[in-house]
This record gives C-alpha cells, structure tokens and sequence, in this order.
C-alpha cells in the first residue's frame, strides 16, 4: 500500500481529477500510460490523499505519475502536471528504526490526513547533539520525533516549530502535541499520551534536543 497525498488550488472550476501511471521499465517494453485513480473535488476540498494498492503497483518498480482535470461540465479537460517519479520500496520510511509493519500504526495515531514527507534528522547520521538537531530541524512546521532505547520504540508529535535560541529559554505553547509509545517488551499496545492541561504552555523546549513538557 502507497498513501499519497495531495493538495490544489481549485481556480478553474475543476470537479474531478484522473491520476495516471506508467511503468518505467529496462525490459525494452513501451509501456502505456493508464488511469489508476479517479477523485471527486468540491469547493471546500483542497487536499486529501489517496491509496494504491498492491494490484495497482509492485514492489520495486519505478513509476511515473500526472494528473489532469474535468470541468463540471466534462467538456473541458485540463492539461496534464508535470510528471513525478514514485519508487516503491518494500522499505516505506526513510526511518532506521521503524518496520514497515509499524508504519501504518504510527499513522493512525497522527491527526486524520498527516503523513511523514521526508526524514529531516537522524542522529546516526547526522549527529548526537543538540546543534545538529536544531540545524535540521528548526522552523520546518509539524514533525515528528521517533526514539528507539533497547527495544523499545517511541516518540512525540507536535504542531509547531522547533527553534532555539542562546542564553534564553524558548518553551513553545502547544495544546496538540502528545507523545506516543509504539514498540516495548512488555506487551503494552501502541498509544498516545496528550499534554497535561495547564501545561500547553511547555509543550516542547528548545534548549537541548527534541524535548517535551509534561
């Protein structure tokens, strides 16, 4: 399974969308571009996300993807967006400690509709401190922050930015951040605490890595 999620601005009265797809072979085979997804648009609706499934795709493979709208009408057709390369890896994060059947359970424990883009830091590669974290992770929006100590996994999310700052302390307010247990030995299902209530106001603290309040 593929989630992908998108996001337009709806200017020229488009009520519908056809997602193409065409395999990008080395078998000398011209292979043709299909439609694989159909998705309805209204004028509340600026994004959302779709699903391919394993008839769909195969592990593996590389894939190009474009879009093109229809009029309410369906007499006007858009023209195509630009194509998109899709690698389907049998790994479905970037992550070193998530397995892949942990991805779709650390997915329903964030908000309906967020996703992990991209891997902004990873302390094995990128550095056991503080300055490396806040270097990669600094003013990026929403993230999420995954921990692995023995073999236990687990982790936090939050709504704001990280930053930090010298000589001062930088708690940020946050009433949305929670942390997130998802892997451990003693058998405890995977689940989410939320922020202490009187406590949004030290949701996350900028002075050393990624920190959380209470």
């Amino acid at each position: 399974m593929v989630l992908i999620q998108w996001n337009i601005k709806n200017k020229q009265n488009i009520s519908k969308y056809q997602l193409e797809i065409l395999k990008c072979g080395n078998d000398n085979i011209n292979y043709e571009w299909e439609k694989i997804k159909e998705f309805e648009i209204v004028p509340s609706t600026s994004e959302g996300s779709l699903v391919l499934c394993h008839e769909e795709i195969a592990w593996e493979n590389t894939y190009k993807l474009r879009i093109h709208g229809f009029c309410k009408t369906k007499c006007t057709v858009t023209q195509y967006s630009p194509e998109f390369l899709l690698y389907v890896s049998q790994q479905l994060m970037e992550s070193r400690i998530i397995k892949n059947g942990e991805v779709k359970v650390l997915l329903s424990l964030l908000p309906k509709n967020k996703t992990i883009r991209s891997l902004l830091y990873c302390a094995s590669r990128d550095g056991f401190n503080t300055n490396a974290f806040h270097f990669n992770c600094n003013r990026k929006g929403k993230t999420v922050v995954i921990v692995k100590a023995k073999d236990r996994v687990f982790g936090g999310y939050t709504t704001v930015s990280w930053w930090n700052r010298r000589g001062g302390n930088t708690n940020t307010y946050d009433k949305d951040a929670f942390l997130f247990l998802l892997r451990n030995d003693n058998s405890i299902v995977p689940q989410k605490f939320h922020i202490k209530k009187g406590q949004e106001e030290n949701a996350i603290l900028g002075n050393c890595g990624p920190c959380f309040g209470k």
